[in-house]
């Protein structure tokens, strides 16, 4: 039993670090007279775009508004109202894509289909990708789930074969989802990028934020319009499309810069966290990931040899007051045919894979307790 229990994710503890500077940063923010498109939006906003190197970020309300809008106008880009899209995606990935794909108008298409293909830990992929999309407009969903970076080969390498297995023009729009991946490295090469700013994830406001990025100026047009109601930057009341109230509360962006102060410390603590974990990998009971400067955990994957085994170690870890995590239980295929009524094919290998906490609420010492609190159990189930 741990002294004390340990969270997949607490952010009210890495919240409770950065009270003084934030109560201080309140009090500027109510003295001001703009509380929705105050100053703290556009610094976010230039901030990012210096650390990540891309040319037009917008702040929005949330995560999965960003994934509608990257979907919306990723759908432009393909005129999607005269021939059908694929959609490739992640067999093991959070629904919110399905959702935001739907609500864009992917589901009124006709003959529109997902591809979700199996990404493993070793960034393998079943040959669905090349073998079975018979379409010309295609949408490709990379996600760095765990904050671990999907190298820039793989991504460029599918695109690739996907343009070279056809003899017809094909057409391409990757949407990269970034969620997990806030501190981490990542390639950066989609046509559209997202982050969602939800809490718990490394970079979390204290409600919903999220970001969208771009470095194309057609996109990042039709972007900008549709978070401020379909109105071009500079010009009110005449809207050029349909829009929504999509914009970023102000309160929130300057949550997130305050946080940005505390980047190296969340990286550096994080990866000495993670460092614990790694000698798990010494024993044969489990699978696990080497670190590395190009990675920021978001949770930390483990594999054993099958869901009931993974299922067994989950329920024996919470009786020691551990919480962990499955990112994610129910396959895309699945959701995508219940919800959407969409045809979907792909495989999953992802039922024996469980998550450990890393943040920065707990210490190297709970993480040395998680270690020392899994083997034995992984012992006693024989794996």
């Amino acid at each position: 039993m741990v002294k004390n229990p340990i969270k997949i994710a607490d952010p009210k503890a890495e919240n409770k670090l950065l009270l003084k500077d934030f109560k201080f940063s309140v009090e500027n923010f109510i003295n001001s007279d703009n509380y929705v498109n105050h100053d703290y939006i556009k610094k976010l906003e230039e901030t990012w775009a210096a650390f990540t190197g891309l040319k037009h970020v917008c702040f929005v309300s949330n995560g999965t508004v960003a994934l509608q809008l990257a979907y919306n106008v990723a759908l432009r880009r393909l005129h999607a109202n005269h021939e059908p899209v694929a959609l490739l995606i992640p067999e093991n990935t959070y629904h919110a894509d399905l959702s935001a794909i739907t609500w864009a108008g992917y589901a009124k298409g006709i003959n529109n289909k997902i591809y979700a293909y199996d990404y493993k830990l070793g960034y393998e992929t079943n040959n669905i990708l090349y073998n079975e999309v018979s379409e010309t407009k295609i949408i490709f969903n990379v996600t760095h789930l765990y904050g671990i970076p999907i190298p820039e080969h793989f991504i460029t390498k599918t695109k690739n074969n996907l343009l070279k297995s056809d003899f017809k023009k094909r057409s391409i729009v990757i949407v990269e989802d970034c969620s997990h991946a806030h501190y981490s490295k990542v390639p950066l090469v989609g046509d559209i990028c997202v982050w969602s700013c939800y809490p718990t994830k490394v970079l979390g406001a204290l409600g919903n934020a999220g970001i969208i990025a771009t470095n194309d100026d057609e996109l990042a047009f039709y972007i900008k319009m549709l978070i401020n109601q379909g109105e071009a930057p500079g010009i009110r009341y005449n809207p050029m499309v349909y829009g929504t109230n999509a914009r970023g509360d102000a309160l929130q962006a300057m949550f997130i810069l305050e946080k940005l102060k505390h980047k190296d410390r969340v990286i550096q603590h994080r990866r000495s966290i993670v460092e614990q974990y790694e000698s798990l990998s010494y024993s044969n009971k489990v699978t696990t990931l080497v670190n590395n400067d190009t990675t920021c955990y978001y949770v930390y994957p483990i594999t054993v040899s099958s869901n009931k085994i993974r299922d067994q170690v989950k329920s024996e870890l919470a009786k020691q007051q551990i919480e962990t995590g499955i990112y994610y239980p129910v396959k895309m295929s699945n959701i995508a045919n219940k919800l959407a009524n969409l045809p979907s094919s792909g495989s999953f290998q992802g039922d024996n894979l469980l998550c450990l906490p890393v943040h920065l609420g707990m210490t190297t010492e709970d993480a040395c307790q998680i270690r020392h609190a899994l083997l034995p159990i992984l012992d006693r189930l024989g794996r």
